[in-house]
């Protein structure tokens, strides 16, 4: 009996879920300022996810691919009047993802980065948006 080497494994919804769900939700709290519209962005991006077969397609950089669908799901919702999203703070690489469709590695010829420091600004970005949720919670 073979088994799946650990590096080969596909990561399961759940632990999708788990690992990402945090992140995505305070950027849908960065999209819309009201919790439950929120909630519908993280919910139905998860149904996506499991209905699309999102996990087995093959993506760059998981957390950005996942980003992006929490935004694109978001859009669509607005665009059905479910919900009403506000602009989102302008992080500058994270914005040029997300928004205006740069591909990682245009951002990193024009901003002469690497691919690890690009991911890392980016990363940087997103905690920027949590710790400001974090501190305007009551």
């Amino acid at each position: 009996m073979h088994s799946i080497s650990p590096q080969l494994q596909v990561p399961g919804i759940e632990n999708i879920y788990d690992t990402y769900s945090p992140m995505l939700y305070c950027i849908a709290l960065e999209l819309t300022t009201k919790k439950k519209d929120a909630e519908q962005i993280l919910i139905s991006t998860f149904q996506k996810i499991h209905h699309q077969n999102f996990i087995q397609k093959k993506h760059v950089s998981l957390c950005i691919a996942l980003i992006k669908l929490t935004v694109e799901t978001a859009r669509e919702l607005e665009e059905k009047k479910i919900i009403t999203l506000n602009q989102m703070v302008s992080k500058d690489i994270l914005h040029k993802v997300l928004f205006q469709n740069h591909s990682l590695e245009s951002i990193c010829e024009q901003n002469n980065l690497t691919r690890p420091v690009a991911l890392k600004k980016i990363a940087t970005e997103i905690t920027a948006i949590r710790n400001n949720r974090k501190e305007n919670r009551f």
